[in-house]
């Protein structure tokens, strides 16, 4: 899938449930996406298998892998809903750079303490 350059913002749960979407082009023009936007997706479970952080345009999207301490790279300027839904975070790191945290971003990270 190809989405096209008109587009800007993509939002909660957009592609949600799609299983069978596999590969997704996402334009420099994208500046928000949504939480869980592609949750579920083989794209995203792809992508998780290769990396904790899943990051698309310095949006970070996805860390419900992550586990312990946490830092979040300089260049991230917005981290998705549900982000870290039900991860092992024990703590994490938020730089300047970050201006938007979306909603339930550390839902259910039980063993967040710092």
């Amino acid at each position: 899938m190809v989405i096209p350059e008109s587009v800007t913002t993509i939002g909660d749960c957009a592609f949600s449930g799609c299983s069978k979407l596999s590969k997704v082009s996402i334009p420099k023009s994208v500046t928000y996406i949504g939480g869980h936007a592609f949750f579920g997706t083989e794209w995203l479970k792809n992508l998780k298998n290769k990396k904790d952080l899943i990051v698309v345009n310095d949006i970070l999207i996805d860390g419900s892998n992550c586990k312990g301490k946490v830092s979040i790279p300089k260049n991230i300027r917005m981290i998705s809903g549900y982000a870290f839904f039900n991860s092992s975070i024990e703590s994490i790191s938020i730089p300047d750079s970050v201006t938007f945290i979306g909603s339930y971003c550390f839902y259910l990270c039980t063993a967040l303490k710092k």
